[in-house]
């Protein structure tokens, strides 16, 4: 473990750098850069070597949020940043993690920000969660759970905050830090969705659940009758009115399935490989990534049967949220850029590479798109 210390905050003003686009890109049809704010970092490249990392840079570890005119992100140096949404200038940061830094969520003035696997045995606490006021990155509430497998998902409903460990779920209130409820237990690595009351998420296993968002109590479950051998990974479950839907099965037989809230069944579809990225849908479609092997795929589905309506390949792999913004989808290949296609047709709009590789999903904000890479930075880019 490697301790930051008190310049990171500072240094970070230097590394922020808006860029114009020429002429020439616009004609090319290709993004232009807004700005890209570069993360620093405390560790030498050896210690980002001895934790596996390549050691080009302070990976960028959480989704992007936006937020009144902010973009929150998180690193693996457990730092928590805010930038200016619209020149990526430094609003805040904060070192309150002395280990890596993961998920974050948004409830009213508060950012909550978890903290990642903890590597340090002999540290006498498990991993941290805490309340930060979004304004000024002041601390306003922390827990810390008796494990140490960190903090993978982080999600809020009415007033409560809702996260999980590896290995169970609490609820909070979100204003206080007072503990509401709490579900174990369970064997968990992805993240958590909330709709209409309950919280949603996938086991290790494939298996699902729903639980009451103000008790914790189960409310539908799915145990896969296929006994699982892979872990869909930090995937969420996809919500569409009072429909669930998810991919569960085995490497051999993996399926795509939609159930109603209530456990009935809508339909089951098998796919063309394992999905390893969190599905999305919209008012008529289910998007998602495949991978069988090194054949990798990119389909759209009906919503209501589960029926095909397109399929392209890839050029790589999909393993981060896809994005729906307009009449487009937007995903990133594992080790590469971005790639915007048509809803419609899945035919390709604009791809853009960048020096490094995605490693967040992409959103959207008021001035274009935002995601973050393994070498510590953070773009925002415009459409042509």
């Amino acid at each position: 473990m490697f301790k930051k210390n008190t310049y990171t905050a500072l240094m970070a003003t230097f590394f922020c750098w808006p860029l114009l686009a020429s002429g020439v890109e616009n004609q090319r049809k290709e993004p232009s850069i807004n700005w890209v704010f570069e993360a620093p970092s405390t560790y030498t490249k050896d210690e980002f070597l001895s934790v596996g990392l390549s050691g080009d840079g302070n990976p960028i570890q959480s989704p992007m949020i936006v937020s009144d005119g902010m973009v929150f992100f998180s690193t693996y140096e457990g730092t928590l940043y805010a930038v200016d949404e619209h020149d990526g200038s430094l609003k805040w940061s904060s070192d309150i993690f002395d280990e890596t830094g993961r998920n974050i969520a948004l409830y009213e003035n508060l950012v909550f920000f978890g903290e990642g696997v903890v590597t340090d045995s002999s540290r006498p606490y498990g991993s941290k969660i805490a309340a930060l006021n979004k304004h000024t990155g002041e601390e306003v509430w922390s827990f810390t759970a008796d494990d140490f497998s960190g903090i993978w998902g982080i999600t809020t409903h009415a007033s409560n905050v809702i996260f999980s460990t590896g290995n169970e779920i609490y609820a909070f209130d979100a204003l206080s830090g007072e503990e509401r409820w709490q579900f174990s237990p369970v064997d968990f690595w992805g993240g958590l969705s909330s709709k209409d009351g309950l919280v949603y998420f996938q086991e290790r296993n494939t298996d699902v659940y729903a639980l009451d968002a103000e008790s914790g109590e189960v409310v539908f479950s799915h145990k896969s009758d296929i006994e699982a051998d892979y872990n869909p990974r930090g995937a969420a479950i996809a919500l569409h009115e009072d429909n669930l839907i998810f991919t569960s099965g085995s490497r051999e037989e993996p399926f795509l399935y939609s159930y109603h809230i209530d456990g009935t069944k809508n339909w089951e579809t098998p796919l063309d490989g394992i999905s390893l990225s969190s599905v999305v849908v919209d008012e008529c479609c289910i998007f998602l990534g495949t991978e069988n092997g090194y054949e990798t795929s990119f389909h759209a589905l009906d919503v209501n049967s589960g029926k095909s309506i397109w399929s392209r390949d890839n050029d790589g792999f999909v393993r981060l949220t896809p994005l729906i913004h307009g009449g487009r989808v937007y995903f990133s290949h594992v080790g590469d850029g971005v790639v915007a296609i048509h809803k419609g047709d899945g035919q390709l709009a604009w791809s853009f590479d960048i020096e490094g590789a995605v490693f967040t999903p992409i959103v959207s904000s008021s001035n274009g798109l935002l995601f973050g890479t393994f070498e510590g930075a953070v773009y925002s880019i415009k459409e042509p």
